[in-house]
């Protein structure tokens, strides 16, 4: 019932992870559930406040009128367009146009950038690491 400490610690070596043998696939599991996850947070956070922006930066006309309901009617108008006539959830809906094509998008987008770029690079580390480091020394072998 005692614990026998090693010699020496078992320390990884630089940008090692270590996890249980047999865990390939959970890591790359991982990386398609973090990075589909990021994806999703990105277009439910910043999507709406996008379309906010483009709708007033394209819009030609004055927003700014004689009072200050006058001017919230005509932001109210410019944001929510078809929309602003309606309750709240429907406003918070309009904010979505092309939401369909950008989830998409941005998922996909998301999993190549961060799901499968790391197992790429770590295959070409590899597979062809010692080659690059020969080719272009050690420093610029790893900037990439």
């Amino acid at each position: 019932n005692h614990f026998v400490m090693p010699a020496q610690p078992i320390v990884p070596a630089q940008n090692q992870v270590i996890a249980p043998r047999g865990t390939k696939t959970s890591k790359r599991t991982a990386r398609l559930i973090g990075s589909s996850t990021a994806g999703v947070l990105e277009l439910l956070c910043f999507h709406p406040v996008d379309t906010v922006a483009k709708r007033l930066m394209s819009h030609q006309g004055k927003i700014v009128g004689g009072s200050m309901s006058e001017t919230a009617g005509r932001l109210n108008q410019v944001v929510f367009r078809s929309a602003a006539d309606q309750g709240s959830l429907s406003k918070y809906r309009s904010l979505f146009p092309g939401f369909g094509f950008a989830f998409g998008y941005k998922i996909l987008q998301r999993i190549y950038k961060f799901g499968g770029q790391p197992v790429v690079k770590d295959y070409i580390n590899r597979n062809h690491g010692p080659t690059f480091r020969s080719i272009f020394g050690e420093k610029a072998a790893r900037s990439w």
